[in-house]
């Protein structure tokens, strides 16, 4: 994976075809250990594979994943992930915002406001591309851990919401009746 040499963020998501196995896991520790921050999407329909999440976990830098639970419930699954090793974790929650911990604090962060749902596909996917590219940059800048983390969020909510309210997140959009 010598091509990611040059890249500072590497994200994967669910259909990347990062798996337990050991081949899988070991591409993962190569780019970790070029230096790039990692981060991952942790399926919530991976939830009870222990094995994912203990081989995977380990060797990211960020770890996202899907949560339906309460928030108790959410914590406590994010203070697992992060006992593996990553450095935040988050659990996107749909209408009910996030949350995130970096292993001292939780952030919570409210769904931001919406006028008109138009398609709900891909906002996941941009709070945790708007949370990386705002949270890194801040950071990069000297910006405090805390507030780095805040901004980000907030941003990072506003931004999905805005995908929301798009008619086909991928340009397919179709009316239903």
């Amino acid at each position: 994976m010598d091509h990611y040499g040059d890249t500072v963020n590497c994200h994967a998501e669910k259909k990347s075809c990062i798996s337990p196995k050991e081949d899988s896991l070991e591409n993962i520790s190569r780019i970790e250990k070029t230096a790039i921050r990692m981060g991952i999407y942790l399926s919530s329909k991976l939830l009870r594979n222990e094995e994912y999440y203990e081989k995977t976990a380990p060797e990211v830098t960020y770890a996202f994943c899907s949560f339906d639970g309460t928030d108790q419930e959410a914590e406590e699954h994010l203070k697992k992930i992060i006992s593996m090793g990553p450095k935040l974790a988050m659990a996107s929650r749909g209408a009910r915002g996030c949350i995130l911990y970096d292993g001292r604090n939780f952030y919570r962060q409210p769904a931001a406001p919406l006028t008109e749902v138009k398609d709900t596909l891909g906002a996941g996917d941009s709070l945790i591309a708007s949370f990386l590219t705002g949270y890194i940059g801040r950071r990069k800048n000297g910006m405090a851990e805390e507030t780095a983390i805040c901004e980000s969020l907030e941003e990072a909510a506003a931004f999905a919401a805005c995908i929301c309210g798009m008619e086909g997140a991928f340009g397919y959009g179709k009316k239903y009746e």
